[in-house]
């Protein structure tokens, strides 16, 4: 039976988007206690009717209060309330105000309008190097004159790949210390599409894939899109367990593996050698193919062989610009098997999914004139010594965080679920990244936590006081209805 309690009707009485209007409406009728926990909302359609608005905007109200925490959808029992969402200490302490970011391009349209509050960015990257924008518009005077010559490499580029493009790729996977060759090298728009690509060769399309119970959140959702199986393998802080990787492959379970040795997105953990050259020995006893996704690195690592290298005729090495020079200008680099890149190349062209020819063009010129090398060193600092600031506030038997990475991994009190953390967190004007966001559909061995996005503030003095924010709610455990 739908639920009778008429929180939905002062939605039309708000004012903004209506999506936003019926989360905000949902969770006042939750604060003031006219919708407990387990109470169940009407359907997405049937409140679309109620209310006067189209189901696509209740779809998208009700995914947002979803991830808050607010509500749970199951499939064949509808959509509830959730316990987390109805903690007195999340939800009716006071509010401080949110900080908000004022768009600073004058504009007709912004003259009129107070900016809109955002939440504070402890959740996503940015590029922590300082001299980055100085170095790229240098590297966009730079190039100009030789994308107008006629006829050009980039004009060329336009309509498929030169030697030149896969020269490029390499060059760029041995100044990230990994052995490479042009013939075995591709370019793509970003690294997630190069993964995807992979993914969706012939004979490895509806493979299980082999991953650690929390993962990249890109491939954990990648069994919403295509129904692929997930295999959930053991992890600890070396990364993945070879006992648990070699008794799924035993029970032939899959024969692709999925991994991040150098640095793992979220957690925050890396694959010691010894431990590589055991898996690489697994996959070569069980014939697996594997993908090694090392794009979340700041700058080389050198710790060792990969993967890639200790089997090469399995493994695919994936690497990008997104995380090491900028977000907004990524380039995925994959270093694959003998004989498989030109397969991924005819995908690549089929499909489009080439490189922007300006972020190609700026990351020919970094390497070419060696300024990339000095963005790394700047993502080093940046971001060892936001790690150590994150671990004086929060503390080292919570907070970990990873060499080389924009990301640290908070372990949180028994007491606090990681989506009722998060919620919190959001109440108190902070954006960060729950474990749920990460793990397997019903893992039985997901490490809970909280992503934190070091470099997501502009400055360390931003940094410090939400992480200090953080470190309070940390100490105020939750109340229990």
């Amino acid at each position: 039976m739908i639920e009778t309690k008429k929180w939905f009707e002062t939605i039309a009485d708000r004012k903004g988007p209506k999506y936003v209007a019926i989360v905000n409406a949902l969770s006042d009728a939750i604060h003031r206690g006219d919708l407990a926990a387990g109470d169940r909302l009407p359907p997405q359609r049937d409140l679309a009717k109620l209310i006067g608005v189209t189901p696509g905007t209740t779809a998208r109200a009700y995914a947002i209060a979803s991830k808050r925490g607010l509500i749970v959808g199951e499939t064949g029992r509808g959509t509830h309330v959730t316990k987390e969402a109805t903690f007195p200490k999340l939800f009716q302490e006071p509010k401080p105000p949110l900080q908000s970011t004022p768009f600073r391009v004058p504009s007709v349209y912004t003259r009129s309008r107070e900016p809109s509050p955002q939440l504070r960015n402890l959740a996503l990257p940015r590029a922590p190097s300082p001299r980055l924008l100085q170095t790229m518009s240098t590297g966009l005077y730079a190039i100009a004159p030789d994308a107008l010559k006629s006829p050009s490499d980039y004009q060329r580029y336009l309509t498929d790949f030169s030697p030149r493009h896969y020269d490029l790729g390499a060059e760029w996977m041995r100044q990230m210390g990994f052995k490479a060759t042009a013939e075995n090298v591709m370019l793509t728009a970003g690294a997630h599409i190069g993964i995807s690509l992979i993914l969706a060769f012939q004979n490895l399309q509806t493979m299980p894939l082999l991953t650690s119970s929390v993962t990249y959140g890109g491939m954990r959702n990648l069994n919403s899109i295509n129904n692929r199986p997930m295999v959930e393998i053991d992890h600890d802080l070396d990364g993945i367990v070879p006992t648990s990787l070699e008794a799924a492959c035993r029970r032939g379970m899959g024969k692709l593996l999925f991994m991040q040795t150098a640095v793992h997105n979220p957690l925050s953990v890396v694959t010691p050698p010894y431990r590589r050259e055991e898996i690489a020995g697994i996959a070569q006893r069980y014939d697996l193919i594997v993908i090694e996704d090392n794009a979340a690195l700041v700058a080389p690592m050198n710790d060792g062989p990969s993967i890639a290298e200790l089997a090469p005729e399995r493994t695919f090495l994936v690497s990008s610009t997104s995380k090491s020079i900028t977000p907004s200008a990524p380039v995925g680099i994959i270093l694959g098997p003998p004989g498989w890149v030109s397969q991924l190349l005819t995908s690549v062209r089929m499909h489009h999914l080439y490189p922007s020819v300006l972020n190609y063009a700026l990351l020919e010129w970094m390497l070419m004139e060696g300024v990339v090398k000095d963005i790394w060193s700047d993502n080093v600092d940046v971001v060892t010594r936001r790690g150590k600031i994150a671990s004086d506030i929060i503390g080292h038997e919570h907070f970990r965080h990873g060499p080389l990475s924009h990301y640290g991994w908070l372990s949180l009190p028994d007491e606090w679920h990681p989506d009722a953390f998060s919620s919190a967190m959001h109440q108190a004007g902070i954006e960060v990244g729950s474990s749920r966001e990460f793990s397997l559909r019903n893992a039985a061995n997901a490490e809970e936590g909280i992503r934190i996005s070091l470099t997501g503030p502009e400055t360390d003095e931003e940094l410090t006081e939400n992480l200090e924010i953080v470190a309070q709610h940390l100490k105020n455990l939750p109340v229990s209805p």
